[in-house]
């Protein structure tokens, strides 16, 4: 289910949540498991740092948490101590960023800054550039 945006917005949205989805299960071999990742999208170069609430830049700190996928996976999941990502969306690149690395204290990022903070960089036409997985 989408949540509640423009009309106009939610298509763009939920490609997007397809276009990660594929890519993660083509990389999930990237991460540790457990990971939150919060997706974000911007038409320009500049992302406003204010599209990230505050309750979005804390992990999840309950122990359990309900899944609802498909017939055969498990009813929970353990997200008690998860990595959490934001995914910004750029026009030529989107970066996943570990949500303490961004300095919340500036107005916008650049695609530039998100680069230098990255943890990992998908560039429009070219393969995954990895970058300190920390």
């Amino acid at each position: 289910m989408l949540p509640d945006l423009p009309t106009k917005h939610q298509k763009k949205e939920a490609d997007f949540g397809l276009t990660f989805r594929t890519w993660f299960y083509d990389h999930e071999h990237l991460f540790t498991g457990g990971e939150q990742f919060e997706l974000k999208q911007t038409k320009t170069d500049r992302f406003n740092l204010k599209k990230i609430e505050p309750k979005q830049r804390i992990a999840d700190k309950g122990l359990l948490r309900l899944t609802l996928a498909t017939k055969g996976t498990a009813d929970y999941k353990n997200e008690k101590g998860a990595k959490l990502y934001t995914v910004v969306k750029y026009p030529k690149l989107w970066c996943i960023i570990n949500i303490n690395k961004i300095n919340f204290n500036k107005i916008s990022l650049t695609s530039n800054e998100a680069k230098e903070i990255a943890e990992i960089i998908i560039e429009r036409g070219t393969t995954t550039v990895l970058r300190n997985m920390d």
